[in-house]
């Protein structure tokens, strides 16, 4: 489900306020559509749900690549989970969209990411025990203090903020 609107999509999509996770024979998958991946809530909610593998779909222009490499790279790291972000290629009502769908890991490591014109497949075997095995060590989510964060969950008056 989209949860963060982006431009004129509001004409087009509704969000829900969810975030389902599936549980698959690969495993407990979550999915992130497009702008819901510049917000690290979304893949927090996922893990916190238990998503071991969170799919983003996306159509991500060549400006902001340095961005898509590193919100996939930062919401695997921030929730120990494997992110496969895939991203669409070719051009759009005028826009180049460029691809570089990737698979990144628990550590925020990019496993593989596909070539720049389109045309590749990424396949990879992936061990979902180094999920456990990395949040032993890392307080991405049992350190968490959520009695601290309640300003997130309040609107803001972004009037003196975006000048």
């Amino acid at each position: 489900s989209k949860n963060h609107l982006f431009g004129d999509d509001d004409k087009y999509f509704t969000t829900s306020g969810e975030y389902p996770v599936f549980k698959t024979k690969y495993g407990t998958i979550g999915i992130m559509i497009c702008c819901d991946n510049n917000y690290p809530e979304p893949a927090r909610i996922l893990a916190l749900q238990g998503a071991e593998i969170i799919f983003t779909t996306a159509a991500w222009r060549l400006q902001e690549a340095d961005l898509w490499r590193l919100y996939n790279c930062c919401r695997a790291a921030e929730n120990n989970v494997f992110v496969a972000g895939i991203n669409a290629f070719g051009r759009l009502e005028g826009l180049f969209l460029f691809g570089h769908s990737m698979l990144v890991n628990p550590r925020g490591q990019i496993l593989e990411e596909v070539n720049e014109d389109g045309s590749s497949v990424l396949v990879r075997t992936i061990d979902l025990d180094e999920i456990a095995a990395i949040r032993q060590h890392s307080p991405g989510l049992k350190d968490r203090h959520p009695q601290e964060y309640g300003a997130l969950c309040q609107p803001a008056d972004l009037n003196g903020i975006l000048k």
